[in-house]
């Protein structure tokens, strides 16, 4: 996904335009701002690589008359009045307009623009709860009585694809006003979201920005790497050239071991070139998506699935279970994910598998400077790096007893909401956050945009509950516990299989209009 740093002068100035300014109804904006440069050509005007020019279809002049919108989300009171840490509040649903950030003062415009435009009422609205073993049965129960107090989702997939059968969720396939052509819809992913590859139950849009941050990626320590390497730049081009893979990731990590403390024994006091996770199963789980595993399939009914006997996932496996027990190059400790990034900052190892969203919290204050890569691919041959999109992150949804007139005032609102995201700050949150802000140098950058370019999710995952994990028996367990793919999956696909066969009708069933 490319990006075009020329436009960021202009796209700052919206937002901070944005952010003071009363709202206009977009199609009345951009009616003025034509009529104000008739002077320029209709090429530079419309130019299609400027987020700003890409308008939604909802006619001019929709209103709902202030009806109610109100979304529903896993959090709690906290998450509203701002005594909380859990900054995707304020990038996903509500902005702010207290503390200085462009980006949350341009998602507060987002929503005061949407309810503007269409005079609706935008209410968020906390399920009470933040652990999936909460919300889960909270939501079930919900749906279920039909309760009509909400009128969409958003949700992490860890909760809303355990409590997403078909016959509780609304088809979102032919919603009235989304346009999943729309740029703002991240179609590879809501494709890869689709069970029979016609429904849809669950989307993510541009306005769902801290998915972004959640995707994990392969950090490093230019410092540790020139001592070692010799130029970090020579990384980059490893990685822009698509070479970087896992058996050089291995490589290079198993150079870097160091007995620091001098004791002789390979310890938690000495330096490697990776520190995972003592389970490893957060990064492996990225690991096997970077690698392209092919995990399944789709009929000539565009039914999901399994599909998981290939070559491929032998060599994945083989891989992979190398690297994580190469005992110069992989230490696992006792440390959770967010202790590792803290260690990282104190170059107590050379690469960091990690999300991005812990740069803004930690990497950001590291005094040694440090480079971004995308997850090793498999070999030289796969054709893209590929980033897993966790099912961690949030999806929208909508419950199946939605009345039409609502499901269509929660349409025009979703394709308002995620256009708005788009048109004003999703390319300052890739350029400057994800780009200047978590990356120090014009090389990450572009790794940056390999990482973006190679977004997807994988179903089996998101749906984990209704196929025995077999991701994870067959595919990140066997390389924790040092057992080849073809004995474990054997001994999983058939009760994955009738797992999955029995649930993936109840799991479609999505219910036409009311």
């Amino acid at each position: 996904m490319k990006m075009y740093a020329r436009f960021i002068a202009g796209l700052l100035s919206l937002i901070l335009l944005a952010s003071c300014a009363p709202a206009d109804d977009p199609q009345d904006t951009a009616a003025d701002t034509t009529a104000a440069v008739d002077t320029t050509t209709a090429e530079e005007t419309l130019d299609p690589n400027l987020r700003a020019n890409h308008f939604d279809s909802i006619p001019e002049g929709t209103k709902f008359d202030g009806a109610s919108v109100v979304c529903l989300f896993d959090g709690n009171d906290s998450f509203i009045t701002g005594k909380t840490a859990n900054l995707w509040m304020y990038n996903d649903l509500l902005g702010t307009d207290s503390i200085g950030d462009p980006v949350s003062d341009a998602v507060w415009q987002r929503n005061l623009t949407t309810q503007e435009r269409l005079d609706i009422k935008l209410t968020w609205r906390p399920s009470g709860y933040t652990s999936y073993s909460d919300n889960r049965p909270l939501f079930q129960q919900m749906l279920m009585s039909q309760d009509a107090s909400f009128d969409f989702f958003l949700a992490t997939g860890t909760t809303l694809s355990y409590v997403g059968m078909g016959q509780y969720m609304r088809d979102l396939s032919h919603m009235p006003h989304v346009d999943w052509e729309s740029p703002w819809w991240w179609q590879k992913v809501n494709d890869d979201l689709s069970l029979d590859g016609k429904t849809r139950q669950f989307v993510i849009g541009d306005m769902l920005m801290t998915n972004l941050a959640q995707c994990s990626v392969t950090y490093f320590n230019k410092a540790l790497y020139e001592d070692i390497h010799g130029n970090p730049d020579d990384l980059y081009d490893i990685t822009l050239s698509g070479k970087f893979t896992v058996d050089k990731l291995r490589e290079l990590s198993a150079a870097a071991y160091k007995d620091v403390n001098g004791d002789g024994a390979r310890d938690e006091g000495d330096r490697y070139g990776i520190v995972w996770t003592q389970s490893a199963t957060s990064e492996l789980y990225g690991m096997v998506v970077g690698c392209g595993a092919q995990t399944y399939s789709r009929g000539e009914d565009g039914m999901i699935k399994i599909d998981m006997n290939h070559e491929r996932n032998i060599t994945v496996v083989e891989k992979l279970t190398a690297l994580l027990h190469d005992a110069d190059a992989v230490s696992r400790q006792n440390l959770s994910v967010r202790n590792i990034a803290t260690a990282f900052t104190e170059n107590k190892m050379l690469f960091s598998i990690n999300a991005l969203t812990y740069t803004a919290s930690i990497l950001r204050e590291m005094e040694a400077d440090y480079g971004i890569l995308p997850r090793p691919k498999l070999d030289e041959a796969q054709e893209q790096y590929f980033t897993n999109v966790p099912n961690s992150g949030t999806l929208l949804s909508v419950p199946a007893y939605i009345s039409d007139k609502k499901f269509e005032i929660v349409g025009a609102a979703w394709e308002v909401l995620n256009g708005e995201a788009h048109r004003t700050y999703m390319d300052a949150l890739w350029e400057l956050t994800m780009k200047a802000k978590y990356s120090r140098d014009a090389q990450s950058g572009k790794c940056v945009d390999l990482i973006y370019a190679g977004l997807t999710k994988d179903i089996l995952n998101e749906y984990s509950n209704y196929n025995t994990g077999i991701i994870a028996r067959c595919l990140v367990n066997p390389v924790v516990d040092q057992v080849d793919f073809a004995s474990k999956y054997a001994e999983s696909i058939e009760a994955a299989n009738l797992k999955w066969n029995e649930s993936i009708a109840s799991l479609i069933g999505a219910t036409e209009s009311k």
